[in-house]
């Protein structure tokens, strides 16, 4: 079975403040035969598209919260203010509580712009997660085959 797209490039959500034509910088795609989520990010995202798709990962891990999530922030090009940053990290830690019971990684370029946020959201609890800078390990370590 192929993976359900959720979100792509798609027009307003309920969480979303932005205006209907607006649309968003990530796909979301869920894999049920997989265990996994998966949200990409395009080059250009902004700090209403990362707050978007956390509603998005809680509303789903809700329902099903041993799903494996692997966001990749490789391509996403934000800027984001320190201010900025350090809300994101309160926000994560904040919906930790949907993180709990899964595997989430997060890959990121090496040069990472935006170092106030996962240290933020770590610093207030979101403790279950594991950086990679590659697609491939992030998912071996997802599917358990490397610690």
């Amino acid at each position: 079975m192929e993976a359900d797209f959720i979100w792509q490039n798609c027009n307003n959500t309920k969480e979303s403040s932005r205006p209907y034509i607006e649309q968003m910088a990530f796909t979301l795609t869920k894999d049920d035969d997989k265990n996994l989520i998966t949200a990409t990010y395009e080059a250009n995202t902004s700090y209403q598209d990362r707050i978007d798709l956390l509603h998005m990962l809680a509303r789903i891990l809700g329902s099903q919260p041993k799903m494996n999530v692997l966001i990749n922030t490789a391509e996403a090009r934000t800027n984001m203010s320190d201010a900025e940053q350090l809300e994101y990290g309160k926000l994560l830690a904040e919906n930790a509580h949907y993180f709990q019971y899964n595997r989430t990684a997060i890959v990121k370029n090496s040069k990472n712009p935006h170092p106030y946020i996962l240290a933020e959201a770590y610093s207030n609890g979101f403790k279950n997660f594991v950086e990679f800078e590659n697609a491939i390990e992030a998912i071996a370590w997802l599917n358990g085959e490397i610690r």
